[in-house]
């Protein structure tokens, strides 16, 4: 008996529920979200050095967990922000 079927299963019942297959964070990187940065190497575990032009249209540099990385468990990633950095992933409120 194969376990695809219920591989498959799983991983669209997950895929369905938005709910990621990606470990929740660490304290390390979430100590580390949001942090200015020059480059990769001054992030933490998962977390990168994401450019983007803040509200006042000012070039920044910040630690995130990106969306192609896959979000961390609970976490939903932001596609498009128009004044803020695009394609990372965020802790959603009111939970």
């Amino acid at each position: 008996m194969s376990l695809l079927p219920v591989v498959v299963t799983f991983l669209l019942a997950c895929a369905c529920a938005g709910r990621s297959l990606e470990p929740p964070p660490t304290s390390a990187e979430l100590e580390g979200y949001a942090v200015n940065c020059a480059a990769d190497q001054d992030c933490t575990g998962r977390l990168r050095c994401i450019a983007y032009n803040d509200i006042s249209g000012r070039p920044r540099q910040q630690c995130f967990f990106p969306c192609n990385d896959g979000c961390p468990d609970r976490w939903v990633c932001a596609r498009e922000v128009p004044d803020g950095a695009s394609n990372t992933c965020f802790a959603p409120t009111g939970n």
